[in-house]
């Protein structure tokens, strides 16, 4: 495996991450200095939504918008926009969302509790937004190890990109988080 780039990152952004680009990648994320996760509107411990976003431009919660799309941030610098959702055997409102564990693209169960989770990447650059993996591109994955109490920090890896991150966690109105419970994890 050849390392081109492995950036340890947070230095102009928010939250923190190294990323290694492959040769063959479209382009480099080398130097990437933001690493954001936003739920989306309705994580009710039954199902849910989020994306983790990782930018070379220096990005803040407020940056992302109302709504989870990359589509607004193609003008800023290049990025990554994983998308990830779950959908748990739960009743709604009884625990907190499913964060922890592994989304990849295709989707999977987990046998343990029985949570279906899935992923899509996107990647913007100047050249405008591409689908990367899950939506007719190639594969890739994203394991949650810590996804509570403020947290979001995990690892991972498509055709172009491996990496590690530890994001900040944004509220689903956009800003910081003021309630980590609200994107929380039971698991």
């Amino acid at each position: 495996m050849v390392l081109i780039g492995l950036a340890a990152c947070g230095q102009a952004g928010e939250g923190l991450g190294e990323i290694e680009t492959y040769p063959n990648a479209p382009w480099s994320m080398d130097g990437a200095s933001s690493f954001l996760f936003k739920p989306g509107a309705v994580n009710d411990g039954s199902a849910g939504d989020g994306a983790l976003v990782i930018s070379t431009a220096s990005l803040a919660c407020g940056d992302l918008g109302a709504e989870i799309e990359p589509s607004g941030l193609a003008q800023r610098g290049s990025g990554l926009f994983f998308h990830l959702s779950y959908s748990a055997n739960r009743a709604a409102d009884s625990a907190l969302p499913a964060w922890n564990g592994l989304f990849i693209t295709g989707g999977g169960t987990d046998r343990d509790d029985r949570t279906s989770r899935s992923l899509s990447v996107s990647g913007w650059t100047k050249n405008g937004v591409y689908a990367i993996a899950g939506t007719g591109g190639g594969e890739a994955w994203v394991r949650v190890d810590q996804g509570r109490d403020g947290t979001f920090r995990g690892e991972f890896a498509s055709e172009w990109w491996t990496g590690s991150f530890d994001a900040v966690m944004c509220s689903a109105s956009g800003s910081s988080e003021d309630s980590p419970a609200d994107t929380g994890s039971a698991d």
